[in-house]
C-alpha cells in the first residue's frame, strides 16, 4: 500500500505564482515587506536581486548559517564576470559576506547571509 503525505493544512499558491500542477511547493521564498521596501533592496541590480533570491532558495531550506555558492549553482543563472559583480553588490550593500576567500586554493568561497543591509547607507 503507497502512503500518501497529507497535504491538510497546506495553502496551495494561486496558479500566478506557481509552475506546479497542485499549487504546493517543496522550497520558496519568504521576504518581510519591510525589506522589499528598504533603499537599499530596492538600489539592487536585476542580477543581484535574482542572485539574492538564488541564494535564499538554497540556504533557508537548510537553515545553516554559512554556505558555499559554486559554479554549478550560478552557471544556469549568470556568466561568471555577472556573478562576480552582483555577489560583490551583496556584500557591498550587506545582504551577504564573505565567511572564507579560498582564491589560491582549491576549496570554494564560503558565504553568509546577514542583516547589515539594515544599517547600510545605499551606494
Amino acid at each position: 500500500m503507497v502512503r500518501r503525505k497529507n497535504n491538510d493544512g497546506v495553502k496551495p499558491f494561486p496558479a500566478y505564482k506557481t509552475n506546479s500542477k497542485n499549487g504546493i511547493e517543496k522550497v520558496f521564498v519568504q521576504l518581510g515587506l519591510t525589506q522589499l521596501k528598504h533603499p537599499n533592496m530596492l538600489s539592487l541590480s536585476p542580477n543581484a536581486l535574482k542572485l539574492y533570491i538564488y541564494i535564499l532558495l538554497k540556504v533557508e531550506p537548510n537553515d545553516v548559517s554559512d554556505f558555499v555558492f559554486s559554479i554549478a549553482d550560478y552557471k544556469p543563472l549568470m556568466s561568471k564576470n555577472t556573478f562576480e559583480r552582483a555577489r560583490d553588490e551583496l556584500v557591498d550593500k550587506g545582504f551577504i559576506r564573505i565567511v572564507e576567500k579560498n582564491q589560491h586554493r582549491i576549496k570554494m568561497n564560503r558565504y553568509a547571509l546577514t542583516a547589515d543591509w539594515r544599517g547600510k547607507n545605499v551606494k
